[in-house]
């Protein structure tokens, strides 16, 4: 912390310790400027931005098909597999697609079923949308919230 200096003296500390002045907030005024390791400075935010891309991957999509002709141990092996994605801490799309002559009522069924068995593990994070052949809803990982008769217990 030197407080407000010139350019020139700024430049000529720099130059004394061997290292660069950077200009880190030009908006401000007068603009802030620190003495470092521009080279440093520049490895260490690409090292940031490479730790945020990599947290970055692990909130994929998932998607989980489901067709209104399906038995229910099918249902409940395909909800075992939306349960490990969402341990892992991905948003999981389940789609129920309708084939041939079905119902909207078994659709319902079926959904009311997904929704009961991994509602202790995640939160609804897009409501059901209906497009065409497809209902489609997002699930994201997550606790729900317990009513306070439950929390008491």
């Amino acid at each position: 912390m030197l407080g407000e200096i010139t350019l020139e003296k700024a430049l000529e500390l720099a130059k004394e310790k061997g290292l660069d002045l950077v200009e880190v907030a030009p908006n401000q005024n007068p603009p802030v400027c620190k003495i470092l390791s521009y080279s440093k400075l520049k490895y260490e935010e690409s090292k940031k931005a490479r730790k945020a891309k990599i947290k970055g991957k692990s909130k994929d999509l998932k998607e989980m098909r489901f067709p209104t002709t399906i038995d229910d141990g099918d249902i409940q092996h395909k909800v075992k597999r939306v349960k490990e994605f969402l341990s892992k801490g991905h948003n999981v799309k389940i789609t129920i697609f309708f084939k041939g002559r079905t119902y909207e009522q078994k659709a319902k069924e079926i959904l009311e079923k997904i929704l009961t068995d991994v509602s202790e593990i995640s939160t609804i994070d897009q409501t059901l949308k209906k497009q065409g052949r497809y209902w489609y809803m997002v699930i994201a990982p997550g606790k729900v919230k317990q009513n306070k008769e439950e929390q008491n217990a």
